[in-house]
């Protein structure tokens, strides 16, 4: 979570509750939370395997993600001597209906959020959730993974915003790309000119 630039701001029994954008925004504060729960998720299942080849024990631990997007109230709740930061509000509350009804091992999203990482993540739309507190049914989604976005397509490139054609240069932008495929994956580093 601190790693992708959020901050965990309460423990809750065995669930935590953390906020992006809040003490710093970066411009994606909303992908990277996804890029932080999809991390998560992928450590809790190398801790399932890694007990699993040492114990041979059938336990498997499982964690349920549920991430909303909107305007929170920032600020200090307690007494005069023992006072935390928190956030509140509905924000908060569809965050947390989301997690209770996410599958074991999986990440909900509502509106709000997909809206901000539509193309960025492939995501799956779920049936209508009936959540306390909400008249309407609430519209959700699975997070399954990041997508790596080609550089390219039709043959053209996008540079501030101005679409340029890449005239017999197909060859060059799938080498790159490639590339780049590989860099995602195996984390290599590559100079090129």
């Amino acid at each position: 979570i601190n790693t992708h630039g959020g901050k965990v701001v309460s423990y809750m029994g065995d669930g935590l509750m953390a906020v992006f954008g809040v003490h710093r925004s970066f411009g994606n504060d909303t992908e990277r939370c996804l890029i932080a729960a999809i991390e998560m998720q992928s450590r809790m299942q190398d801790i399932n395997d890694d007990v699993q080849k040492k114990t041979d024990a059938p336990v498997i631990l499982s964690m349920r993600v549920g991430i909303n997007t909107g305007t929170v109230v920032w600020g200090e709740v307690g007494g005069s001597t023992a006072k935390t930061m928190t956030v509140m509000g509905d924000t908060v509350n569809v965050a947390s209906r989301l997690e209770s009804h996410a599958p074991r091992g999986g990440i909900l999203i509502s509106h709000s959020t997909a809206k901000q990482v539509v193309g960025l993540f492939d995501i799956l739309k779920q049936p209508p959730l009936k959540i306390k507190g909400k008249d309407k049914p609430l519209d959700s989604w699975l997070v399954k993974e990041k997508k790596i976005a080609p550089i390219v397509s039709d043959e053209s490139f996008s540079f501030l915003g101005i679409r340029t054609k890449t005239i017999g240069r197909q060859a060059e932008m799938e080498t790159i790309q490639n590339y780049l495929y590989d860099l995602y994956d195996t984390k290599n580093s590559y100079n090129f000119t």
